[in-house]
């Protein structure tokens, strides 16, 4: 499932380029776009959208 693989990248605790992540998992950028706003919306990342980058939250990286 694509929320897994994108939780799996996600969980170094690191910034990471939305671009970077689009042309990873080859999906259309809005699908891609749609799943990280539905993640942040629920805390599970934390999307800085004016860098374009996505980080695991920190709550969500204590649970692993």
């Amino acid at each position: 499932m694509l929320v897994d693989a994108i939780l799996e990248l996600l969980k170094d605790g690191k910034w990471h380029s939305v671009d970077t992540t689009v042309k990873k998992f080859s999906q259309q950028e809005n699908l891609i776009e749609y799943i990280l706003n539905f993640m942040e919306d629920y805390g599970f990342i934390e999307y800085d959208k004016t860098r374009n980058m996505i980080m695991m939250d920190i709550k969500i990286q204590q649970l692993e």
